[in-house]
């Protein structure tokens, strides 16, 4: 997934502040971080030290204080809402990956790389297998949540 953890790194040892995290914003002294389902956290006090793309992880330190109760609050969500919310996510996410899986095959198809082009093209086909289904998926749980639209993200696909 494209969410990301963010952890407190002091004196050498690193706690996980909050997983799954679509958005970090920087404000005052500290940072306030989002998620679909979760209020907003509120970190004071902290710096990003460290931003690791491919581990999935915000590292901030130091840390003052901690704000926020981390819970849902009056905006809980049941299963099926979340889901509702999720999955749009999900099928956008595959659609931007079967996109690189395109690019990228037909890169090493210039490149006489037939045996991954074919490979990364099996890939693409069996996430737009996924993409039907999750669609299926969606359209019974009720459709995608109003209101949540503004979670999605888009690739930057290789030129």
């Amino acid at each position: 997934m494209c969410q990301i953890s963010v952890v407190l790194e002091q004196d050498g040892k690193r706690k996980k502040i909050m997983d799954s995290v679509t958005q970090l914003e920087v404000k005052g002294n500290g940072v306030i971080l989002n998620t679909f389902f979760e209020e907003p956290l509120e970190v004071s006090g902290v710096v990003i030290s460290s931003i690791d793309f491919l581990g999935g992880a915000v590292v901030l330190s130091p840390s003052k204080e901690i704000t926020g109760n981390g819970e849902y609050g009056g905006n809980r969500m049941n299963d099926i809402d979340k889901l509702r919310v999720m999955l749009p996510h999900w099928i956008e996410h595959n659609s931007g990956h079967g996109h690189e899986f395109s690019k990228w095959a037909e890169l090493l198809e210039k490149a006489g790389r037939y045996d991954i082009a074919a490979l990364l093209k099996k890939a693409e086909s069996y996430l737009m297998e996924a993409d039907t289904v999750l669609k299926e998926a969606l359209q019974v749980s009720g459709g995608s949540l109003e209101g949540h639209a503004d979670h999605h993200h888009h690739h930057n696909l290789p030129e």
